[in-house]
């Protein structure tokens, strides 16, 4: 017989059932050594690496399931991939002895936001730009003012393409927006 394995996919921090078959089943027991390779996906962070695992097809059965544990996690990280391949067959030949597994990411992309804070005149505006999860990469987001009540220059220092980065897995970063001090009572200016 031909021993193979099969693409899978399967949802982050459930196990990667992969499938290793024979193209007939065969009066003995059929062995074959799986292991993994990091793609995008990388062990530990995001699977269970295996490496020389002895995978037994038993004698007069066609097929076996191997999980692969896969790691649950906060991050948007998109789906990542990792490689499976089969080699030192015995009482088998090679078929198709690669697959790829790929793990669907379970977490939402990030959603930005940006807060309203209250400063006194010449005291510099801080913003936090927050995310509702972490992302595994850094988020950047442009930033610019627009004239209100206060009117730049006089009352602030304009912005214009400010770009404010996120580290990944972090959830905010704070920007600052320069206040004007004068001597003039104008009230409260947004």
């Amino acid at each position: 017989p031909v021993v193979s394995v099969a693409d899978v996919s399967t949802t982050e921090g459930s196990p990667a059932q992969v499938v290793v078959s024979l193209s007939a089943p065969s009066a003995t027991d059929v062995t074959v050594v799986l292991n993994t390779t990091n793609g995008t996906a990388v062990a530990p962070g995001d699977y269970t690496a295996q490496t020389g695992l002895v995978v037994t097809i038993p004698a007069g059965q066609t097929s076996v399931t191997v999980p692969i544990p896969t790691t649950a996690d906060a991050l948007f990280e998109g789906n990542e991939t990792f490689s499976v391949a089969l080699s030192s067959p015995t009482g088998a030949t090679l078929g198709d002895a690669d697959a790829t597994v790929t793990i669907t990411d379970d977490d939402a992309q990030p959603v930005v936001s940006i807060d309203s804070p209250s400063a006194a005149e010449g005291d510099p505006m801080v913003f936090t730009v927050s995310l509702s999860n972490p992302s595994a990469t850094d988020v950047t987001v442009t930033l610019n003012t627009a004239n209100g009540t206060a009117v730049a220059p006089g009352d602030y220092t304009a912005q214009t393409g400010l770009v404010v980065t996120i580290p990944a897995g972090s959830t905010s970063a704070t920007v600052s927006v320069p206040t004007i001090e004068d001597a003039i009572f104008e009230g409260n200016e947004t």
